[in-house]
């Protein structure tokens, strides 16, 4: 792999050469801080730039397009990062050395139709396409809320800190949508265009040229800065956790336990919470699947996750609501029993053997790759051969001391009928 990264005065392209994969991908990432009013504009506003363009004003147009370009494939998605609220745009295509030597710059050109050239008129986005998108977004809304662990995550989080940015829904909100018609949307779009930072990032077999067919075709020449870090930080720790409990239609209960970290290293982000995360839930092997789940009977799925952009861990389960205190009760001496040094050098090792296997998968996957240097670049999470180096010099006396500086925050129940 060979890296480059400039900065221009609109947006930061990053590049990504290889010849490992016969595809090429480029992501062209829209970055603002995160702010609850705008979520749902901006899961509005890909689900219209997707259903039509200028050019191709319906999806058979745009298919047609499409399989005249190799099969190129467009998509885009939102994503909550932190303190960030990221626009992805994401386009993957054929290498022009198996196609023409013209598609490169056709099928990028059809790519950034989608950003660019939105179908507008009158100062507002065509209504068939709005109403289109709407209702694809109404579903989504309708999605998160039947889904029992989901709607007990984001509540579990909301618990924890509702004036923090991990307590916002990336779906967005009903009320929100309501208020958005064709016209506010299309400002808000240009609002987008000149205000979010931008970041392009390309992987593949490719020719420096590539960098003048997007400057060509990219639209947006407005100065931006960065305001800062994704991580988010918590400066408030409960002294003893609190119990949220809410009655649902479901059968099964959603037990969720969230937790705070507090000040941790690179060392500990990066690596450690991996491992005392594998050994906590982050496995079939784990202590709490095998105590709580095999030898004890009192749930139908436990996990364990960490985020280290949020500082924050999980623990999600499916229980029946009478199992509720003999479960937590169960956790909380697992926790303890870490906590206290009971750690045994299998469990570590098969932790880290467990965690190289997946670079393998990652190194074989173009959209892995370039996963890797996104988050070197927000979260500045290291390298696969950084990774490899860092992992084996984590420790049992490091997990411990990892396990001091997570703290149980809430325990939330979304309490079914069984």
């Amino acid at each position: 792999m060979e890296y480059t990264k400039e900065e221009n005065l609109a947006y930061n392209i990053h590049l990504i050469k290889t010849k490992k994969f016969k595809k090429n991908c480029i992501k062209i990432n829209f970055k603002s801080l995160i702010n609850k009013e705008e979520i749902t504009y901006r899961n509005m506003l890909i689900n219209v730039l997707l259903e039509s363009t200028k050019n191709y004003p319906s999806k058979r147009l745009l298919d047609i397009k499409s399989e005249e370009l190799y099969g190129v494939n467009v998509s885009a998605n939102t994503s909550i990062s932190g303190n960030y609220n990221i626009i992805s745009f994401d386009t993957s295509f054929l290498n022009s050395k198996y196609t023409e030597e013209c598609m490169l710059e056709e099928t990028i050109k059809y790519f950034l139709e989608f950003i660019f050239n939105p179908n507008v008129d009158n100062g507002k986005f065509d209504t068939n396409s709005f109403n289109k998108a709407k209702n694809i977004l109404l579903e989504d809304l309708d999605t998160f809320k039947d889904n029992p662990r989901r709607y007990a995550v984001a509540k579990c989080y909301e618990a924890i800190d509702k004036d923090s940015s991990i307590a916002l829904n990336g779906v967005g909100y009903l009320e929100d949508l309501k208020g958005i018609n064709e016209k506010n949307l299309y400002e808000y779009y240009k609002k987008v265009l000149n205000s979010d930072t931008v970041d392009i990032f390309i992987i593949g077999d490719f020719n420096n040229d590539i960098k003048d067919i997007i400057s060509k075709y990219m639209a947006i020449n407005t100065l931006k800065k960065d305001k800062g870090s994704h991580i988010v930080k918590h400066t408030k720790f409960r002294k003893k956790e609190q119990i949220v409990k809410e009655k649902s239609k479901f059968n099964q209960s959603s037990l969720i336990i969230g937790f705070k970290c507090e000040n941790l290293s690179e060392k500990e982000r990066k690596y450690v919470a991996n491992m005392y995360n594998f050994i906590l839930g982050g496995s079939p092997d784990s202590r709490l699947f095998s105590i709580v789940r095999e030898e004890n009977s009192l749930c139908y799925s436990i996990s364990s996750s960490f985020s280290g952009v949020t500082n924050t861990m999980l623990i999600s389960s499916g229980i029946n609501a009478s199992d509720f205190k003999k479960c937590v009760t169960l956790i909380k001496k697992i926790l303890k029993d870490i906590s206290s040094g009971n750690i045994k050098d299998e469990e570590l090792e098969k932790g880290k053997i467990t965690y190289l296997s997946t670079f393998k998968e990652l190194e074989d996957s173009i959209y892995s790759m370039m996963s890797l240097y996104v988050s070197k670049e927000y979260l500045d999470l290291d390298l696969l051969e950084e990774r490899k180096k860092e992992i084996e010099k984590v420790t049992k006396e490091d997990i411990i001391k990892f396990s001091k500086k997570i703290h149980m925050d809430t325990i939330y129940l979304l309490e079914g009928e069984a």
